[in-house]
């Protein structure tokens, strides 16, 4: 994982613009609540920011009292950044109303999406989220919702972008391999992909469905370990699990994959209901 090469600022960069400039599409036409409510000071955010640092998305037109299912979001690489990265903070782009957007037209089901933020320590990927509890979060973000909606626990879908999915100690691995509740699907967009990682989430239970996606126009890693680990034994783990290279060429195909990875797994794991 250490010798592993960050890919290149340009290119993320390069990515990012685009991605945001397909998002502002439509935006206007959709809306959604945003709730916040204190979580994760002194390990993940200083005391002057755990009052907003965690984050629940309601798609405005969900009826109050809704119970729906949970998408629980990990960002990666933020050291001093913002809050709510890929969800309204600075620096990336917003991926709220391209949620709004799937939902609205009918590609997936109504859901949340609850998101916690790291500013402390945030600045290599295997020492993010240490130690996150996705029950605990779970519960926090239920008791902010205070009525608004309902979280569906059988339906939780953990996601991950970059260095959101690395610390095998924490980050959505560690939360791939929760039981109450056990996550109904893992969703790991160009995350870290090692022997340790698909060892970890070899221990997730068995109804768990998990898709990763990665790319290597902007990020080269040796892929084998992770490979030969994860499909060697069907009987371990995920009965689901799949390992899919998305060809990204150009620029910033890092941040890319996260908008491709929420494309082909959100309409698969959260089906709407006809």
């Amino acid at each position: 994982m250490r010798s592993s090469r960050v890919p290149r600022l340009a290119g993320l960069l390069v990515g990012a613009a685009g991605l945001l400039a397909s998002l502002l599409v439509g935006r206007r036409a959709h809306a959604h609540d945003d709730i916040v409510f204190p979580y994760g000071a002194p390990r993940y955010v200083p005391e002057r920011l755990a009052a907003q640092a965690g984050l629940v998305v309601v798609p405005s037109a969900l009826p109050r009292g809704a119970r729906v299912p949970l998408v629980v979001f990990f960002h990666g690489l933020n050291q001093d950044g913002p809050l709510h990265k890929w969800l309204g903070g600075r620096g990336t782009p917003d991926m709220r109303p391209y949620f709004e957007r799937l939902q609205a037209e009918g590609k997936t089901a109504p859901f949340l999406v609850a998101a916690p933020s790291q500013t402390r320590d945030a600045a290599r990927p295997w020492g993010m989220w240490q130690a996150f509890d996705l029950a605990d979060f779970v519960d926090r973000a239920s008791a902010a919702l205070a009525g608004r909606a309902e979280i569906d626990r059988t339906q939780i879908i953990v996601f991950a972008h970059s260095g959101g999915g690395c610390n095998l100690h924490g980050s959505a691995l560690r939360a791939a391999s929760a039981r109450d509740p056990a996550p109904h699907a893992v969703i790991l967009a160009d995350t870290c992909f090692d022997q340790g990682v698909a060892e970890t989430l070899l221990l997730a239970a068995p109804s768990t469905r998990l898709f990763a996606y990665y790319q290597t126009h902007t990020w080269e890693r040796d892929f084998g370990p992770f490979r030969a680990t994860l499909f060697a034994n069907p009987a371990a783990g995920p009965r689901d699990r799949r390992f899919v290279q998305v060809s990204l060429p150009g620029g910033g195909a890092h941040d890319r994959l996260f908008q491709v990875a929420v494309e082909r797994a959100f309409p698969e794991v959260l089906r709407p209901t006809r």
